[in-house]
């Protein structure tokens, strides 16, 4: 059976509208009501409905993409700072009801695996393939973790684990390598975009995929925690795979109406 994830979609959705209205306030030269009213039911209504399905790891995905695109598009510090605010009053709460325990011993394991064993399995796991590839690993398709199926999640949330044990030291660097040019030019088209719709919006699928590498990769080396974020391009899941695609769709859309060339300063 071939299912979606809408989430996915929405994020790359929310960057859009959000754009949009930040485009119009600039016009308009105000923050209404009305403008403020849409930034932030585009916001809450998406996260709200992964709030309600538990998913942890893209709730943060929606708050990191929706604070730097409004930080990008030099949104009203006022209104920036309300919002903060209004976000840290709300985490004890999402963390007393919004969270049952598995939820949040997998999210404190990271710091302390020996105290919570039971939910720091997936960690202790990633981070002794990673280590048992050393420089050069032990050859693709020859891991031994990976073939004996001792990877927990190794096509998704793992995928660094397996290229760690497979393709060792020198492997991760070259694919730490990739993401960050991949960034970098994600960032010069932002930098370079002729109006502010287009500032924002490859600003906004720069935190997407930026929170998404770092916390793949820093999750299966034990310095962020479990979420089961995808790595982009590189773990399975058609849901991400669409919705990258059209995002890197959309940056080259907004490169091509730069006032420079794509690869001229």
């Amino acid at each position: 059976v071939t299912t979606y994830q809408p989430s996915e979609l929405m994020k790359l959705a929310m960057v859009l509208v959000i754009a949009q209205q930040i485009e119009y306030i600039e016009r308009d030269g105000a923050l209404t009501f009305k403008r403020a009213a849409i930034i932030i039911g585009s916001f809450l209504l998406p996260l709200g409905l992964v709030f309600l399905q538990k998913d942890i790891g893209q709730a943060m995905v929606f708050i990191f993409v929706f604070m730097v695109t409004l930080f990008v598009g030099g949104i009203n510090k006022w209104f920036l700072l309300s919002l903060i605010g209004a976000g840290m009053l709300a985490l004890p709460f999402v963390w007393k009801f919004g969270m049952n325990d598995a939820r949040r011993g997998r999210l404190l394991s990271f710091i302390d695996p020996e105290k919570y064993l039971d939910y720091s399995y997936q960690l202790r796991r990633t981070v002794t393939a990673i280590g048992s590839g050393q420089l050069t690993g032990e050859g693709l398709g020859n891991g031994t973790m990976n073939n004996g199926k001792m990877i927990p999640v190794k096509m998704s949330d793992s995928i660094f684990a397996v290229i760690g044990e497979e393709t060792g030291f020198i492997g991760c660097v070259f694919v730490i390598l990739l993401m960050t040019i991949l960034l970098a030019r994600m960032i010069h088209i932002s930098f370079r975009a002729r109006e502010t719709f287009g500032k924002c919006v490859a600003a906004g699928i720069f935190a997407m995929f930026a929170f998404n590498i770092i916390e793949n990769i820093g999750m299966n080396i034990g310095i962020m925690p479990i979420t089961g974020l995808p790595l982009p391009f590189i773990s399975k899941g058609g849901s991400s795979m669409v919705t990258n695609f059209m995002a890197i769709g959309v940056l080259l859309s907004i490169s091509m109406r730069k006032q420079n060339g794509f690869f001229t300063d």
